[in-house]
């Protein structure tokens, strides 16, 4: 709950920052993030990433679960296998993790790795591209994605958790 609350609040505060950036009737016409499963086409020259409803949902899906999976099987065992006070390395192991599977799957996917993130940033994303003008040319799958970005990452953190569990028996026995 509190991160959607975070989300929502991050969501709200860039909103308002870019409410100057906004023309033509509540059309966003800058470059933005964009969660959506990647267009394996490429982008038309001059435009951004193009988002595909059809046919990679299941690849977008796998890497979801996947980087999720690494990152919480990382926090798990950094938790586990070192001290709690040594605050300094474990942020670091956990915020380089993260920086990293945001770059290897953002391309693709657009690195949710969370569900929180998976949800407000489609409802964002949604509020913010609807009426965009260049809509045909670049489609916002807006909710079309939005199962893929919360079963995704809770799944990954599902199985992750299991991994911790036989992993601690095994460094235990």
């Amino acid at each position: 709950m509190a991160q959607l609350f975070g989300m929502t609040l991050g969501v709200l505060i860039v909103a308002l920052a870019l409410k100057d950036k906004v023309e033509n009737g509540g059309v966003y016409s800058g470059n933005f993030a964009v969660l959506c499963p990647a267009d394996p086409d490429p982008p038309l020259e001059g435009k951004t990433k193009r988002c595909s409803s059809t046919g990679v949902a299941l690849e977008t899906f796998i890497i979801e679960t996947a980087v999720t999976f690494i990152f919480v099987s990382v926090i798990c065992n950094v938790k586990f296998l070192n001290d709690p006070k040594s605050t300094v390395a474990t942020g670091l192991t956990v915020g380089l993790t993260l920086t990293g599977l945001i770059i290897i799957s953002g391309a693709e996917s657009g690195g949710c790795i969370n569900t929180a993130v998976g949800l407000v940033q489609s409802i964002f994303q949604h509020i913010l591209f609807k009426n965009r003008a260049d809509q045909e040319e670049h489609e916002i799958p807006g909710f079309a994605s939005l199962p893929i970005y919360v079963i995704a990452p809770t799944l990954g953190g599902v199985l992750a958790g299991f991994f911790h569990l036989l992993n601690a028996k095994n460094v235990t026995a």
